[in-house]
């Protein structure tokens, strides 16, 4: 049995034993910036760590939408709030880090936040009562 101080924080997870996700959220936010995950990497299986965790969300969502699994994220880019798409790409880590890193990011603008108002007139606005009457049709 290890000593307290020997106890990582990785150690503390209930899922320790059998997990090899590169990311943890319970060295969160601690992760060093040289940690990188590739889409067919683990992800996290701690219970919740889902709907805790946004990055957790967005490995996800890699997962699922795109094939490229030669280039890899880091902890910023997967916690950056953007458009998750078929053709989104990490970096090449056999290239040069930091320019990459910067277009990713120009490249992936942050999501913009609608005020509760907005969200209102656009969900009226889609909804399919409205729908009919833009085009013309009565119902």
């Amino acid at each position: 049995m290890k000593a307290e101080s020997e106890i990582s924080e990785r150690d503390k997870c209930p899922q320790a034993d059998t997990c090899s996700a590169p990311l943890c959220p319970f060295v969160d936010p601690a992760i060093p910036k040289e940690e990188y995950w590739y889409p067919d990497d683990p992800v996290c299986k701690k219970k919740g760590a889902v709907g805790k965790y946004s990055w957790i969300r967005t490995q996800k969502k890699i997962i699922n939408t795109t094939k490229d699994t030669t280039t890899c994220y880091n902890y910023q880019m997967l916690n950056r709030n953007c458009v998750i798409g078929k053709g989104m790409t990490g970096i090449n880590t056999d290239r040069p880090e930091e320019p990459q890193i910067e277009r990713w990011f120009k490249a992936h603008p942050s999501k913009i936040e609608l005020s509760e108002e907005k969200k209102r007139l656009l969900k009226e606005r889609l909804s399919p009562k409205n729908k009919g009457a833009s085009a013309g049709i009565s119902g």
